[in-house]
């Protein structure tokens, strides 16, 4: 952790936030736990990377993550509630803490989800993304690992969609460079894969390729190199789910594939 950890555990943050325990870590940015003093509850704050501080563009990006986030107030979008930079020039953001697990996570302990469970998850991730496409507002990089999993009291689950790093309004100017390939491979959509600008259908498309994994517990499209990864992608042929799990409906698969349309 050398090099990339900017708060000190203990730290107080512009008066208000005391650093409590490094929660993960990412390319772009580190998240902390802490205790918002103003709040009195605990938060998450997500500190962009020492070395990423030079880079206008991602700290334009960062920016436009909260601004975008800050919008909403709706159960299935994380909320985000403050922008800063601290004593030591580290910009960072202040959102919910979310105790819970991320699907990726869920998927190495489960294998596969229930279809009902599936069902519950996706329409949650589904009423989010309402929210977004009616601003015309793209997501660009939904993946088990920005959806997370929080038990409710009483019962239940609530589904919690994160990561508004790659999000972009449609009408924005946008801030990457054309050709660039941004995202996870294995949840590239045809056009992210081609360098191509995203719009609205590249989060259904994600939709699709994340609905079949959680069935399955297998990437909709895999192989041993990126390229493979990326030609599966652009030709759309995947194994079907009724074929992985027989006992699946064929209905999920007609499901999948009007997402990948």
């Amino acid at each position: 952790m050398s090099g990339e950890v900017s708060p000190n555990i203990g730290k107080v943050i512009d008066n208000r936030f005391t650093i409590l325990s490094r929660l993960g870590a990412g390319g772009m940015a580190v998240v902390y736990l802490a205790q918002d003093g103003y709040r009195n509850e605990q938060v998450a704050l997500k500190f962009l990377q020492p070395r990423m501080l030079t880079d206008k563009s991602i700290l334009m990006r960062f920016h436009r993550e909260y601004k975008i986030c800050a919008r909403f107030d709706h159960p299935n979008i994380v909320k985000l509630f403050h922008f800063g930079q601290a004593d030591d020039g580290a910009y960072y953001c202040a959102m919910e803490y979310i105790s819970g697990m991320a699907i990726d996570e869920i998927l190495q302990v489960e294998d596969q989800i229930e279809p009902s469970r599936v069902n519950t998850i996706m329409s949650g991730v589904c009423k989010a993304l309402s929210c977004f496409h009616k601003e015309n507002i793209v997501h660009r990089d939904l993946k088990p690992a920005n959806i997370m999993i929080a038990p409710l009291q009483g019962g239940g689950e609530r589904v919690v969609v994160m990561d508004f790093g790659l999000a972009r309004d449609m009408d924005a100017t946008a801030l990457t460079r054309t050709g660039a390939v941004l995202g996870t491979p294995y949840y590239l959509s045809p056009e992210l894969a081609m360098g191509e600008k995203a719009d609205l259908r590249t989060d259904v498309w994600q939709i699709g390729v994340i609905t079949h994994e959680l069935l399955t517990g297998e990437k909709a499209f895999s192989g041993t190199s990126l390229n493979d990864v990326v030609s599966g992608i652009l030709s759309g042929k995947r194994k079907l789910i009724s074929v992985s799990n027989p006992d699946l409906s064929p209905l999920w698969d007609e499901i999948i594939d009007r997402c990948l349309e």
